[in-house]
């Protein structure tokens, strides 16, 4: 049986490395670019956070949308919206797809 090639298309820099979800510009979602990838605020702190705890310390970052702004985005070590200082965002959970 011959192996199949596996190819893995490089994601559009608009787009979350992990889900392939739209950020940026135009979207209402925050990317959180780290290390060169574009990361949507959910799998930035459920998949990629944990990857290296000694940089991104556990609990510090929570993704979060603000329901005052209709933002989505990462907030780190305070529950305020970053982007109109909302102290009331909703904290989001994994999504079902991440599993």
């Amino acid at each position: 049986m011959a192996k199949e090639i596996v190819r893995r298309t490089k994601p559009e820099a608009n787009q979350c490395v992990c889900c392939r979800e739209a950020v940026g510009e135009g979207t209402k979602v925050v990317p959180f670019v780290t290390d060169g990838e574009t990361w949507c605020p959910q799998c930035f702190v459920y998949k990629r956070a944990p990857m290296e705890r000694e940089r991104f310390v556990p609990g510090c970052y929570e993704p979060i949308h603000c329901t005052k702004c209709g933002q989505t985005s990462v907030t780190v070590g305070h529950p305020n919206c970053g982007q109109c200082g909302w102290r009331v965002p909703v904290v989001l959970p994994p999504k079902p797809t991440m599993g």
